[in-house]
């Protein structure tokens, strides 16, 4: 798989961009404030139905324009297929979209247009996966597995509604309504719940062995382990995963149940996807706390790759890798180690890598373009790896 053309028109600074790609590595440089890391933006818009760097897509929008228009020809091995979006504003005052998409011009809902372009996103900010809160971890699930089971997006929809509505009642029930009413909300907990569960501890017992793989082509030693901690055992307890849906399911409703007096006590639900958890280990041990901050990085670059390669065994094909400036976060050995592993992946992975300036050395045979005030032109670049 790989995009073929891009356009995006009154996305933040884009008026009007139009580009072509090809497969393998391309690298956009130029100075910052130009548009690249937006450029990489508008592609995750386009594959995910959503801005991984934006609360909502009313955010995207160009100051004062009534519409923006995101559109792709993408490449894959059952033919071409194009993906469009466009956003209108319906009203003055605070921005609000409606959005519509059409696939090969035929209108469509957004979870249908999941996996018609997969992507995987390397920002900067994801080098404190580690580290950082369970959200973001969370959040590496939901999309990897969204894009290859448009199912699963769709019950962590149903969830998020049956939880915004269980919260609610139980808010209610601390400032004096109904005590019990928020139990009506268990049963479509349950069930969107369960599908989330299963769905996670699949994927992260097949992302395990492929991110210990890449964590020694990045070049480190020691033992990486994944673990999805579900959150089926009260406010801070955190489990093994389940073996089924069936399995997932009966260990919620028990959590559910069990929790229910600290749920009053907190108005709100303690228990729940919404609350897992991926623990990370190096050699045995937690890595937030005991991997050093370079350890740290080559278990996200090591993920990273996972990822991309858990998207061909999965689904046949190539996703298509955005690399925001990662490049400049890391230090001269992982920069080579990750250069080495795009150059291994061959042109068959096409990865946009976003660079300040004319920035490092990269692979022979990169497509290099550059970008100013939101132009783009062919551009320049050093042809050598480094060793």
């Amino acid at each position: 798989m790989h995009l073929a053309q891009l356009r995006l028109f009154a996305f933040r600074g884009h008026q009007d961009l139009r580009l072509e790609l090809g497969p393998g590595l391309t690298v956009i440089h130029g100075p910052n404030g130009q548009g690249k890391t937006t450029l990489l933006e508008g592609i995750a818009v386009l594959a995910l139905t959503q801005s991984p760097l934006a609360g909502s897509l009313a955010d995207c929008l160009a100051w004062g324009a009534p519409a923006m228009r995101l559109s792709a020809a993408v490449a894959g091995r059952r033919g071409p297929v194009a993906v469009d979006l466009r956003c209108d504003r319906t009203e003055a005052g605070p921005v609000r979209l409606r959005r519509r998409y059409r696939v090969d011009g035929h209108p469509t809902a957004a979870r249908a247009v999941l996996g018609r372009l997969r992507v995987v996103c390397f920002w900067p900010d994801d080098l404190g996966l580690v580290k950082g809160p369970a959200g973001g971890r969370r959040r590496l699930l939901d999309v990897a597995i969204s894009q290859s089971d448009p199912g699963y997006a769709e019950a962590g929809v149903r969830y998020r509604r049956a939880l915004e509505q269980r919260n609610a009642a139980l808010r209610q029930a601390r400032d004096g309504g109904p005590p019990l009413a928020y139990q009506a909300w268990d049963g479509a907990l349950l069930d969107s719940g369960a599908s989330l569960i299963a769905a996670r501890a699949d994927f992260v017992a097949a992302l395990a062995p492929l991110a210990q793989a890449a964590l020694r082509e990045v070049g480190e030693t020691g033992a990486l382990g994944l673990a999805y901690r579900p959150a089926l055992a009260g406010a801070d307890a955190r489990a093994a995963p389940p073996a089924d849906r069936a399995e997932a399911r009966e260990r919620l409703a028990d959590g559910l149940l069990r929790g229910g007096p600290a749920d009053r006590a907190r108005a709100q639900t303690l228990v729940g996807p919404h609350r897992d958890e991926v623990e990370m280990t190096l050699d045995g041990r937690p890595a937030r706390a005991f991997a050093s901050q370079g350890q740290q990085r080559s278990i996200v670059l090591a993920v990273k790759v996972a990822e991309v390669r858990h998207h061909r065994e999965a689904s046949g094909e190539e996703p298509v890798l955005l690399l925001d400036d990662v490049l400049s976060e890391l230090d001269p050995e992982r920069q080579g180690a990750l250069l080495r592993i795009l150059a291994g992946e061959g042109p068959a992975l096409q990865t946009l890598l976003t660079v300040a300036g004319e920035g490092p050395h990269v692979p022979s045979g990169a497509r290099h373009l550059r970008m100013d005030g939101g132009r783009v032109r062919p551009g320049t670049g050093a042809a050598q790896a480094p060793p």
